[in-house]
C-alpha cells in the first residue's frame, strides 16, 4: 500500500472517530430534556406546595378576622377606661341653682372683692338665680348655663387633659391654657383655680371674675 494511501485512510479514520454518530447524539439530547423537564416539574411542586401551606396556615387567621373575636379570648375583653377617664370620668355635671347671695358669697370666698362679683353678675345679667353644668365628653369641656330658670347657652368650650389625680389642663380654641384642681366627692367634682391670685389673674379683664364665680361657687354633681 502506497504511502498515500494510507495517509488518506488514516485521516478518514480520524474524521470518523471526531464525528459524532447522530443517533447517539440524538438520545443525549433527549436524555437531557427528559433531566430538565423533571427539574422544572419538581420545582414546580415544591412552590405549589409552599402556596399551598400558606393557604391552609393563614386560612384560620383569616376566618378569624372576619369572624371577629371569639367570646371569651383574650381579644374580647371589652378595653379597660382610659386613664383620662379612670380618673376624671366622662359625663354631665350640675351645681344645684344658686342664688345671686350664694354666687356673691363665692366669689368673695375665692378671693374678689364685692364690687368685681357685683359687676360680674351684672355683666351676665344675673337677677335671682344661676346654674351651671360642665359636660366632659371625649376630650371636650364644655360649660353652660341657667339664669333666672329662663336663659340658657354656652358658657366655656375648651378641650382637656388630666395631668394627675388632682389636675386638670383646660385649653381654648386660641391656646390659652388654664390649670384646675379638681377633686371627687362621690358622684360629684369641686372645681377651682390652681396657684391663682383672681386679683392679679383679672386684672384688667372684666370677664375673668365671672370664671371663679362659675368654677368655685358650688361641687358639680352628675346627673
Amino acid at each position: 500500500m502506497s504511502i498515500d494511501r494510507r495517509l488518506r485512510e488514516g485521516l478518514r479514520a480520524s474524521a470518523d472517530a471526531l464525528t459524532p454518530d447522530p443517533l447517539v447524539a440524538l438520545r443525549t439530547v433527549e436524555h437531557k430534556a427528559r433531566r430538565q423537564r423533571r427539574r422544572i416539574l419538581v420545582v414546580r411542586l415544591a412552590v405549589a406546595a409552599a402556596a399551598l401551606a400558606l393557604i391552609l396556615v393563614g386560612l384560620p387567621w383569616s376566618v378569624t378576622q372576619l369572624r371577629g373575636p371569639v367570646s371569651g379570648s383574650p381579644a374580647a375583653t371589652p378595653p379597660t377606661a382610659t386613664a383620662t377617664d379612670s380618673l376624671l370620668p366622662e359625663g354631665t355635671y350640675r351645681t344645684p341653682e344658686l342664688t345671686r347671695e350664694q354666687l356673691l358669697a363665692s366669689g368673695m370666698k375665692a378671693g374678689l372683692t364685692r364690687k368685681q362679683a357685683e359687676q360680674a353678675l351684672a355683666r351676665d345679667r344675673i337677677d335671682q338665680t344661676a346654674t351651671f353644668t360642665l359636660t366632659l365628653e371625649r376630650g371636650q369641656w364644655i360649660q353652660t348655663f341657667n339664669y333666672d330658670g329662663i336663659r340658657e347657652g354656652l358658657g366655656f368650650l375648651a378641650t382637656y387633659k388630666v395631668i394627675d389625680h388632682s389636675t386638670v389642663v383646660v385649653t381654648e380654641p386660641e391656646g390659652d391654657e388654664t390649670v384646675f384642681e379638681y377633686a371627687l366627692e362621690g358622684d360629684a367634682i369641686r372645681i377651682r383655680f390652681k396657684n391663682v391670685d383672681p386679683q392679679q389673674m383679672c386684672q384688667g379683664d372684666t370677664k375673668c371674675p365671672m370664671g371663679f364665680i362659675v368654677w368655685e361657687s358650688a361641687p358639680f354633681s352628675r346627673v
